[in-house]
Order: C-alpha cells, then sequence, then structure tokens
C-alpha cells in the first residue's frame, strides 16, 4: 500500500526511481505522488541526488582485475586433481556397501544356541528374571553383533575424503588470492583517515619538496593555496610548483591541511581552529580546507566527471578564478590527457555536485 497525506513509502519511492515499476499500476500511482504531493516531491529529489552520489563513488573505484591465467591453470589443476582423487575413492567403497547390504551374519562361534522354548512374551535374561513382553536381552553396545547399516562405514570414508578434498580446494583459493595480490600494483591512496604526520597547517616553518608532492604524481595530490586570481586564458599553464627544497617563505604557498591529503591535528582544545586557515584560503573555501571527507566528496565527483578510473588529481589550489572563491585542480586522465577543472565552494555538497565552473584540456 502507498502511503498519502505526508507518509512517503520509501521502499517504493525507490522501486519506482530504480525502473522496478515500470509497466506495473503502480508506477503512475508514484508518479502522480511524486508530481502533486511535496513530501514525495522532496523525498525524490533528495534520493536522486543520494543515487547520483552513490552512482559517483562507484566510478571512483578501478575496474576488479582480470583473473592472471597462470593463477587460473593452477586453480583448475588443483580442482580437477581433487575431483579425480574422489572419484577413485569412491568407487570401491560403494562396492564394498553394496556387498554388504546382502550378508546375512551367522551365529558367532562359540555362541550357544538360542533357546526355542523362549518365547517372545517370556523371556530370560542371563539372571533368570522376566523382562516385559518386546525387550530383547540387554548385552553391553561394544559387544552388539547386529549387522552394521550397508554403507555405514564408507559413507563416513567418503565424508572424510570430502572434506579433504575441500580443504584442498580452499587452499588453492588462498594460494589464489596470495598470487594475485602479489602481481597487482599498489593503488593509489586517495585521502587518508590516519594520523597527522604535518603537524599545523599553514605554518611558515612546514617544509615540502617536489618529490614529496608528486610521489610519483599519481598517488598523493598537492593541496595548497596561494591566492591567485586565476583567468580562463592562462590558468591551464599556471599550476602551482611547491618549493625543491628549504623552508617556505613570503610568496610561496601555503601547504594545505596536510600534504598528499594527510588529514590535520584536532585543533587544541578551548580553540576553534579558525587559526589553522591560512589567510589566502577564500572564506566560503574555509571548510572544505580543514574537512578531509568534504575534500573527497568534491575531488570525488570530479573524478567521476573527468572520465573512467583511474583519473589522479595531480594538484589542487584553494584561490580565486574570473573573481570568484574556487578551487582550481590539474589532474591527469587515463589516457594521459592533462585536465584543469575548477569548482566553486559547493563542490561536493547536496544539490550542488561538484559545482563546476570551468573546465579545458590542456594536452
Amino acid at each position: 500500500m502507498i502511503h498519502r497525506d505526508g507518509a512517503v513509502d520509501w521502499d517504493r519511492l525507490a522501486d519506482h526511481l530504480g525502473g522496478a515499476l515500470a509497466g506495473t499500476p503502480e508506477e503512475a500511482e508514484v508518479a502522480n505522488l511524486v508530481a502533486t504531493d511535496p513530501s514525495w516531491s522532496r523525498a525524490a529529489a533528495e534520493l536522486s541526488e543520494a543515487l547520483a552520489a552513490v552512482v559517483a563513488d562507484l566510478h571512483a573505484f578501478p575496474a576488479p582485475p582480470a583473473l592472471p591465467d597462470d593463477v587460473a591453470a593452477r586453480l583448475d589443476t588443483a580442482l580437477r586433481a581433487a575431483g579425480d582423487s574422489l572419484a577413485s575413492d569412491e568407487a570401491p567403497a560403494e562396492a564394498a556397501g553394496a556387498a554388504g547390504a546382502g550378508a546375512v551374519p551367522g551365529p558367532r562361534a562359540g555362541a550357544p544356541a538360542p533357546d526355542h522354548a523362549t518365547t517372545a512374551g517370556s523371556r530370560r535374561s542371563p539372571e533368570g528374571s522376566r523382562r516385559p513382553p518386546g525387550h530383547a536381552d540387554a548385552e553391553p553396545r561394544h559387544r552388539a553383533t547386529g549387522p552394521r547399516r550397508p554403507g555405514g562405514r564408507p559413507r563416513r570414508r567418503r565424508l572424510a575424503r570430502w572434506g579433504g578434498g575441500l580443504a584442498l580446494a580452499a587452499g588453492a583459493a588462498a594460494f589464489a588470492a596470495i598470487g594475485i595480490s602479489s602481481l597487482l600494483p599498489s593503488s593509489p591512496t586517495p585521502f587518508a583517515g590516519g594520523g597527522n604526520d604535518s603537524g599545523d597547517a599553514g605554518a611558515p616553518e612546514q617544509t615540502a619538496t617536489a618529490d614529496q608532492s608528486r610521489v610519483g604524481a599519481a598517488e598523493l595530490p598537492a593541496i595548497v593555496a596561494t591566492g591567485t586570481e586565476y583567468q580562463r586564458p592562462t590558468v591551464g599553464a599556471s599550476e602551482p610548483q611547491l618549493p625543491a627544497d628549504g623552508p617556505l617563505g613570503t610568496g610561496t604557498p601555503e601547504i594545505g591541511p596536510a600534504q598528499g591529503e594527510r588529514p590535520m591535528a584536532e585543533p587544541p582544545e578551548g580553540t576553534t581552529g579558525t587559526e589553522r586557515v591560512p589567510d589566502v584560503v577564500p572564506p566560503t573555501l574555509a571548510g572544505m580546507w580543514v574537512d578531509p571527507a568534504a575534500r573527497k566528496q568534491c575531488l570525488d565527483l570530479i573524478r567521476a566527471a573527468l572520465g573512467p578510473p583511474p583519473v589522479t588529481v595531480d594538484t589542487v589550489d584553494f584561490a580565486q578564478f574570473d573573481g570568484q572563491d574556487a578551487i582550481v585542480v590539474w589532474a591527469t586522465a587515463t589516457d594521459g590527457t592533462r585536465v584543469v577543472w575548477v569548482s566553486g565552494p559547493g563542490c561536493g555538497t547536496t544539490g550542488a555536485g561538484t559545482d563546476q565552473i570551468y573546465q579545458d584540456q590542456l594536452s
């Protein structure tokens, strides 16, 4: 049943937005509610934005690697050998079980002949006591000599063999996982959530080198604030360059809240943390400067917009562009193309998406 008057059926709404109600009578009903009921309209907008954010996050993940041929061959060989071993062990066990099923055990050697004068209703125990009808003579379990269940022991043997086969398969799978992980290249580290290695951001005594900012240029973006007012004709060729060595001085970029996107230290107790934001960072971008999660959300959306992964973000400058507060991003696409991307302060927030202002291909 679909709720009305402000009570939104989120499951049904998700089915509608995902296309699961296509061709059903409920499709038109939900569509009408979205169009006419304010609660349903707001819910549909929120859910659509959430779905778009999920899609963007999924696009940021690299495609799963193919299983290497040599690993696949070793797995196939191990599983095939386990199957052949099970088949060869099971055949004689089944034959032994079938032969035992038709055998009727005779009396034990030296056992006394049965007392035919004793009736079922009045059996005597070895002590001479009478037992009620239906009770057999008591005898210790370990001396029971009745026929075993046909195939009983072979079945236990089969179970043991199956257990061994499964263990072999599990071992082969573990070996394959280890082999794959050793063959795959290490993936870039987008946003670390670990401890602080850089101290307070923006402090003049901090140093950074070109090698630190690049670390292969594919792993850690340089987060800086230069105070530059970028213009469209020249922004592509104006990527900030960090000093090769030595302490930062006047006129050099402020190093971001964490070089290589390591998070900043927590502000001392009793402080607001605003002292961590350099003066050159536009006020509307201060929240993103100090919040690694906000930067991650923004840069992930930009990566997704620039094409299939992996897209490498090289440098991020908290600055201005054509008179607007903006983050200016230099990135490298999957095919090696260099791109400059400019986003406004709303980048990564609900409803704003990337808040794109400008984009240009450099090479």
